[in-house]
């Protein structure tokens, strides 16, 4: 089956099977933000979770909350 699949693929086709995938996965990322900005509110300057919100972040293209984490992590060094 995976064959057939790749020697019926094109680029248009891949590209567009990879836009679908990026675009179920940036669902489930914005899902996880308010999951990590609730574990916050417990615990302000965890560093784990603080950087893994800013990754979900820049996944999600939020730089400028990106950009806020970044500098709460600076602030912390």
């Amino acid at each position: 089956m995976y064959n057939k699949e790749m020697n019926d693929a094109t680029i248009t086709k891949l590209a567009s099977k990879q836009r679908e995938i990026m675009a179920k996965c940036n669902e489930q990322y914005k899902k996880a933000i308010p999951e990590f900005e609730a574990a916050l509110t417990f615990k302000p300057d965890d560093n784990s979770t603080l950087q893994s919100l800013r990754r979900l972040y820049l996944l999600v293209g939020d730089e400028a909350k990106a950009a806020e984490i970044t500098a709460k992590l600076n602030k912390g060094k």
